[in-house]
């Protein structure tokens, strides 16, 4: 997710999804999945994405309910899924890890104690992209005619680079390292209901007088993903030494600190590694309601539930 503390330092302004009438968004999968993933386990009936043998598919219920408000708009949106993660993210991984774990443990207690809201809460926060939530999700997307890419690394950083590359007209993701990857404009907050917020990178460095290069110095000072910051600098504290004309190796040293591997770190998000892009942006095909209607009936949705819906999608109506 990035850290959020870089909130502080943004140019965010409120935006109608329909500002993006007709446009292409490049939206991190991994992000808009486990949104899904986590709001529905707690507050939606669980009977309606569970199967009799126990699997849960909460993801293919957020496609019936996030899809439709984005297609209305006729904007297509282009899925990207996270390729394999780089070595440095090994440590975020692994306390990501712990975390479900102890989430799972206080689940399993309130359970026992038949708290039933406590446990969904704490079921919200066990969850994680399965290969069967992964396989799912893009089969659904095909049969809905939406294009998906895998990158090569980091899915907000390839959806960074297609907005950069012109593929694409934004990027959509809640993770704040768009920022840092250099996305022109990144969608957040994005809930299918009422607006988003637009993160905006131009006018980020504008009104704080810096570049690109120096954000990037910043986050690494305030920690990311990718790496511990340094103790007592946060976003403020770390555009007040960038701008007085300091530099991080400067700083570091004023505050007997280390970042390791600063230069790998930099070039991890001024030019990371994404894999393969488009020659052309992406199009949507037609989609195909009948076989989609049959894989949600397949995975046991029930059927008030697919046609109410599958109804929401602009082309169905045709």
């Amino acid at each position: 997710m990035g850290n959020s503390a870089l909130r502080t330092l943004a140019t965010l302004e409120e935006t109608p999804l329909s500002e993006y009438a007709g446009a292409t968004v490049a939206i991190d999968a991994h992000h808009w999945i486990y949104r899904y993933l986590t709001g529905l386990t707690r507050y939606m009936d669980d009977n309606i994405y569970t199967t009799e043998d126990g699997t849960e598919l909460p993801n293919v219920a957020g496609v019936f309910r996030g899809l439709p408000p984005i297609l209305r708009e006729d904007i297509t949106p282009v899925f990207v899924f996270d390729g394999k993660p780089h070595e440095r993210k090994a440590d975020e991984i692994q306390s990501r890890r712990d975390a479900k774990q102890e989430a799972k443990q206080k689940m399993a207690d309130a359970a026992e104690a038949g708290d039933t809201a406590a446990m969904k809460r704490y079921k919200a926060q066990t969850q994680s992209l399965t290969p069967a939530i992964h396989e799912t999700t893009r089969e659904a997307l095909e049969l809905l005619g939406i294009p998906y890419i895998e990158a090569g690394g980091a899915g907000e950083a390839y959806t960074a680079k297609m907005v950069e590359y012109g593929l694409a007209d934004a990027a959509m993701t809640d993770d704040y390292d768009a920022l840092l990857f250099g996305s022109p404009t990144t969608i957040r907050q994005y809930t299918g209901k009422g607006p988003a917020e637009k993160m905006l990178l131009n006018k980020t460095l504008h009104n704080h007088g810096i570049t690109h290069e120096q954000l990037v110095d910043i986050g690494l000072m305030c920690g990311t993903d990718y790496n511990d910051g340094i103790s007592g600098i946060g976003p403020k504290r770390g555009v007040k030494y960038i701008t007085s004309g300091k530099t991080v190796e400067e700083i570091l040293e004023d505050k007997g600190a280390t970042i390791d591997g600063l230069s790998q770190l930099r070039e991890l998000f001024l030019s990371p590694t994404i894999g393969s892009v488009p020659d052309t942006p992406l199009t949507r095909t037609e989609p195909d309601f009948a076989q989609f209607r049959a894989f949600a009936n397949e995975w046991e949705f029930p059927t008030q539930f697919i046609e109410k819906n599958i109804s929401r999608f602009p082309r169905y109506a045709e």
